[in-house]
C-alpha cells in the first residue's frame, strides 16, 4: 500500500499513527469538531479532546491478522496549499461488526471466502466541498 498517493489536485497520505499534540491530531479534532462536517455522523461533533482521541483510536491501523480484516485511512490535503488539510478517506473491509448489506449486494457464499467486501467512507472540511475532491479521491 502506497504511503503517499498524490493526484493533479491532492495529496493523500497515509494515516499510521496520531499523538496529541502532533499536526495529525490536530487536524483530526478540527475535523470532527466541525458542526458541518459532523452533521450526519451519529455522535455528533466533537466536543473535547477526549473524544476525539476516543474517535481517533478507531483509525489506527489494527493487527489486521488478528481483526481478520482490512483497513486504510488516508488524510486528504490540497497541493496547491500543502498545509491545507481538507478531510480524511477510509477503506476497510466488512466484517461481522458491520451493518448488514441488503441481500442485492451480498456475494454469493460460493465467493465469500475469495473476496474481499469493502467499504469506502469519506467526511471532509467545508473548505473541500463542491469542487469535485470526492470523486478525484475515490
Amino acid at each position: 500500500m502506497d504511503s503517499i498517493i498524490s493526484t493533479p489536485r491532492l495529496k493523500l497520505i497515509l494515516l499510521t499513527k496520531v499523538e496529541r499534540e502532533s499536526p495529525e491530531f490536530e487536524w483530526l479534532h478540527r475535523l470532527h469538531s466541525n458542526e458541518k462536517s459532523m452533521f450526519w455522523m451519529l455522535g455528533g461533533p466533537s466536543d473535547s479532546i477526549e473524544k476525539t482521541e476516543k474517535l481517533i483510536s478507531k483509525y489506527l491501523p489494527a493487527d489486521e491478522e488478528a481483526r481478520g480484516g482490512y483497513r486504510a485511512v488516508y488524510t486528504v490535503h490540497r497541493i496547491d496549499e500543502p498545509s491545507e488539510f481538507i478531510g480524511i478517506i477510509t477503506i476497510s473491509s466488512l466484517d461481522s461488526t458491520s451493518l448488514p448489506l441488503p441481500e442485492s449486494l451480498t456475494i454469493p457464499a460460493t465467493e465469500a471466502e475469495t473476496t474481499l467486501t469493502a467499504e469506502v467512507a469519506y467526511s471532509y472540511l467545508p473548505a473541500g466541498w463542491g469542487k469535485g475532491s470526492t470523486s478525484e479521491r475515490l
